[in-house]
């Protein structure tokens, strides 16, 4: 983007205001004014991101007397004097005033001020010298405020000071619609390449971190936005058609973001020609409702695991394999069960499901070397028995299986304290009553003092008691479905003190079998499966209730995954690759094959490819020659939706290299509900019997969310954004 004479002379004027021995900057989000001071340390490191500011930065902050007012001062952004022009980029946070931007009344007096004792003293003022807005309570006039010539012209920078809020600019009619089309076109092409077996990735930067390649439409759609705030309205939309999408289906987000598209795109042209944009959104949802009938008619049910395995290696891109190996985990699990996808270690993808209530975390997460006093934020090479272990190293203290490299425990007795721990004489209690028991000791807490995990080691070692300790830092949810897996409640300081020996047994909880690795743990229940299921009972009747309660759809998840746990239907996929970017990669189109396993194994399936859409906008002809006497801005409705129905198919074979209208008209000459378009190896096909096969549950989501948005997009009169102080183009010409 061009920058403007205003804007090149203001970030020149800033940028020679700022020379010095330091500035510090401070933007309160989301709208806040710029302060402006000089601090005495010559360089400020720049955050990674906004919010995040150490005790140090933010204590020269406040000793500054820069923007002290505020009523969140964590909330801020620090820059370097060298990274002034970075504020041309951050420039919707900043207070804007007549097309340039500009400092409130307090800051530009102290900005001014600091700027005249530059050039008369020879060192910058101290942080508790500096000039405050009593000091410059009266306007200043534009002869005091400095100026920057560009090109040979001198241009002031600022030439009076408004105290009012962030002014609004409205777009009316065509042009508010212009505008977010030109962001719905640009996010929706940026989607539409992934589209199909054929499809390419998009490489997304991120703000931390290694580039990102995928072809998940909505991670694509998540990461666009626009400096143009009319723009940015369209994509935002856009996005939250994707989002609602992978929310209710869990897949089908780039398919909706190009039917958005269409909707919206043939929406405007029939209201730009003179349609009502009422009744256009009336005839569109008049097709909608027609088409979802459709679906359902051609839709058949799950009947055996293939079914499954087809849909899994269509939504993660044509790849067998992995389409075969989510099959297996959605089978073992069931349709109530829950699977987590996380990132392995090694080249090969891998599932697993635990024998018992598992966590995410082993000993290379809550065990240190203790000799070094190394923590838990740390990271390390390797992991070794804690009797070779040199500093810096991380350290397994309670291996029992060198070859494994595993804690193994048979029958432990498991105590759970709901507090920090750090009682070396209430250990050795433990210890005892685990020693007079014959058993082994599982101590779980939210933190172990170092002096504790080292007396339960020396007994470890020695064979007194075989000992292993577990560390839950803020996991409340996981001590107590741990407490009730084993058959205990977590004990309070107040208990813990009055405890004897001979009270360990009454108030510990017991486990069949404990076995902790370098990443994952995992209690294995009581012999007898019915009694788990009744111990459980009562616990997991609470958290069903509970996630009926809760909205929230990750809290949601959240619970399904804890009752998962409980009754044993739970499994974990382990995401392998060469590199991280390649396992990220993968692990989206995991997540994306699950997901669509899932509706499919619920609510049945369609042909895919773009072939159900297809078939089901031939419901929309026979509407249309049915009734002539429609009116003519319903029929363009119908006929929009009609149009957009056909164009994942088009899209899906202009990325395999072939002509997209011709695919359509042969498939539509066929007549054959199941007849579709197999554009990995170029043929007319049965759809299900070559398993390119989609959930109806997706493809339905699609075109409902699709039409949703679009449809309120249509009937748009009026856009309001904050006035970022820079002239908008035409959006022809954007």
């Amino acid at each position: 983007m061009t920058r403007t004479v205003h804007e090149t002379a203001h970030l020149s004027w800033l940028a020679r205001v700022c020379s010095g021995v330091g500035t510090l900057l401070s933007t309160e989000y989301p709208s806040p004014p710029i302060a402006v001071a000089y601090v005495s340390k010559p360089s400020i490191r720049f955050p990674r991101r906004v919010g995040f500011l150490s005790e140090k930065e933010r204590s020269w902050r406040l000793t500054s007397g820069c923007n002290v007012s505020s009523p969140h001062p964590r909330r801020s952004l620090i820059l370097p004097r060298a990274l002034v022009p970075f504020l041309f980029r951050m420039r919707r946070h900043l207070r804007v005033v007549s097309s340039r931007y500009c400092l409130p009344t307090s800051s530009l007096a102290a900005v001014v001020g600091a700027a005249r004792r530059q050039s008369t003293a020879a060192t910058p003022p101290e942080i508790g010298h500096l000039p405050t807005a009593a000091s410059h309570s009266h306007p200043l006039s534009p002869a005091e405020v400095p100026s920057a010539t560009i090109g040979g012209r001198s241009s002031a920078i600022v030439s009076h000071i408004h105290e009012a809020q962030v002014g609004k600019i409205v777009q009316f009619g065509g042009d508010a619609r212009e505008y977010m089309l030109n962001g719905v076109e640009r996010i929706s092409k940026a989607v539409s390449v992934t589209l199909g077996p054929k499809g390419r990735n998009v490489v997304i930067r991120q703000p931390n971190g290694e580039p990102k390649i995928t072809k998940d439409g909505v991670t694509v759609a998540r990461s666009i936005a626009f400096d143009n705030e009319f723009e940015d309205v369209g994509a935002k939309l856009i996005r939250q058609v994707a989002a609602k999408t992978n929310t209710v289906a869990g897949d089908g987000t780039t398919t909706a973001t190009v039917l958005a598209w269409s909707i919206f795109a043939q929406g405007y042209k029939a209201v730009a020609t003179g349609a009502n944009p009422m009744d256009v959104k009336r005839g569109i949802d008049t097709a909608v409702a027609l088409v979802c009938k459709a679906l359902h008619e051609n839709a058949r049910p799950v009947k055996t695991i293939d079914d499954v395995r087809n849909v899994a290696t269509i939504s993660a891109n044509g790849e067998r394999p992995l389409g075969e190996l989510i099959a297996d985990a959605v089978t073992a699990v069931g349709s109530d069960g829950f699977l987590a996808v996380l990132e392995g270690q090694g080249q090969k993808t891998e599932w697993y499901r635990p024998d018992g209530w598992s966590l995410e975390q082993g000993f290379a997460a809550s065990q240190r070397s203790l000799a070094t006093g190394s923590d838990n934020s740390g990271s390390a090479s390797a992991i070794v028995p804690s009797n070779l272990a040199v500093p810096g190293t991380m350290t397994a203290p309670f291996l029992t299986n060198l070859l494994k490299l595993q804690t193994e425990l048979d029958n432990p007795l498991v105590v759970v304290l709901n507090h920090a721990f750090s009682d070396v004489s209430v250990t050795v209690t433990l210890l005892e009553a685990a020693l007079s028991q014959r058993r082994p000791l599982l101590l779980v807490a939210t933190q172990l003092h170092p002096d504790v995990i080292l007396t339960m080691e020396q007994n470890h070692k020695g064979g007194v008691v075989l000992c292993c300790a577990l560390e839950l830092k803020g996991d409340v949810a996981a001590m107590e479905d741990l407490a009730a897996v084993c058959a205990t409640t977590p004990l309070s300081p107040e208990a813990l003190s009055r405890l004897s020996v001979d009270g360990v047994a009454a108030v510990a909880g017991t486990a069949y079998r404990f076995v902790q690795s370098i990443d994952s743990t995992v209690v294995t229940h009581h012999r007898s499966g019915a009694a788990v299921a009744s111990s459980l009972a009562p616990r997991v009747l609470f958290l069903e209730q509970k996630m009926q309660r809760t909205a929230n759809e990750d809290e949601r998840e959240a619970l399904k995954a804890r009752i998962a746990k409980l009754t044993g239907r739970f499994a974990v996929i382990r995401v392998g690759g060469q590199t991280a970017v390649e396992r990220e990669e993968s692990k989206d189109r995991v997540i994306d094959a699950l997901n669509a396993a899932a509706a499919a194994i619920s609510g049945g399936i369609v042909a895919g490819g773009g072939t159900a859409l297809l078939h089901a906008s031939r419901q929309l002809d026979t509407l249309l020659a049915a009734d002539e006497d429609m009116p003519q801005d319903r029929r363009s409705g119908i006929l929009i939706v009609r149009n957009a129905a056909r164009l994942p198919m088009r899209i899906i074979a202009d990325n395999a290299g072939v002509d997209g209208p011709v695919i359509i008209e042969n498939v539509l000459e066929m007549n054959d509900a199941a007849k579709g378009y197999d554009a990995q190896n170029e043929l007319y096909v049965d759809m299900f019997q070559a398993g390119i096969i989609d959930p109806l549950r997706v493809v339905r989501s699609c075109i409902e969310d699709a039409a949703s948005i679009a449809g309120l997009m249509i009937t748009t009169e009026a856009t309001v954004c904050n006035d970022r102080g820079m002239p908008l183009a035409p959006p022809h010409e954007l």
